[in-house]
């Protein structure tokens, strides 16, 4: 009987190992420094911590390492120091998503994949998270962008404001101004302004209304194929609407 006993036990041991796996040591998360690792069968959670500030925006970026693999769900999760859930976000391939802590906290962060153990997406992957540098009206910003990457720029002041972009060389990224969603599609990003076009150099947008959390985001455009690696420079210029 008491081996009877010992091998049930050793079955259920056995059994929750992979669950067990995912709960170890959390990963301190540093802004710019992407992390790599690899979904599998037993390891479908990597956490992380970060020791974030009220009010704070971060970005989020997963992205698996093949394009067309077979980690096509991924997912991210942020939890509080009480292990309340805050935000659960999944996608269709790579995933961006922004949020804005709720306080000073330290935050559990947790690159996943849909259904989690339930879950049969796979594959390698890097994560990052990303503080998107403030802009502020009466200031220009430039920059250099590719179509292998993305910019973002944060906006949360009381004017309101028109924003001004300006670019040179052959590469035309789509420019827009997006708002958090906080709703139905928690974390993803929602245009409220957008410009995008190959003949496109130089454009302004807004007027837009202050006291909100603005992303501004620069990324290659959804049907802009571009096989080879392509740059442009930019300037963008906040303006006070009167």
């Amino acid at each position: 009987m008491r081996k009877l006993v010992l091998a049930v036990l050793f079955g259920l041991f056995l059994a929750i190992m992979p669950a067990l796996a995912q709960t170890g040591q959390s990963t301190p998360l540093v802004p710019g420094e992407p992390f790599e690792g690899e979904i599998t069968k037993d390891t479908f959670a990597f956490e992380f911590s970060y020791k974030g500030a009220k009010d704070e925006v971060i970005v989020l970026r997963l992205t698996p390492k093949e394009r067309f693999g077979d980690l096509s769900s991924p997912a991210v999760i942020i939890k509080d120091s009480r292990g309340n859930e805050i935000l659960n976000y999944d996608y269709f391939g790579e995933i961006y998503l922004a949020w804005q802590l709720p306080s000073d906290d330290d935050y559990t962060i947790i690159a996943t994949r849909y259904d989690g153990a339930a879950g049969d997406s796979v594959g390698e992957f890097t994560f990052e998270l990303i503080k998107p540098q403030e802009l502020k009206t009466g200031e220009s910003v430039q920059g250099t962008i590719s179509n292998e990457n993305r910019q973002f720029y944060l906006y949360t002041g009381d004017a309101d404001f028109t924003l001004s972009y300006s670019k040179t060389g052959n590469f035309s990224p789509e420019l827009s101004v997006n708002t958090i969603n906080t709703r139905w599609s928690a974390g993803s990003l929602d245009p409220v302004g957008a410009v995008y076009g190959p003949s496109i150099n130089q454009a302004t947008l807004g007027v837009f209304k202050g006291r909100n959390v603005y992303i501004v985001q620069l990324k290659e455009a959804f049907f802009d194929f571009n096989f080879d690696r392509v740059t442009t420079d930019y300037t963008l210029t906040l303006t006070e609407a009167k």
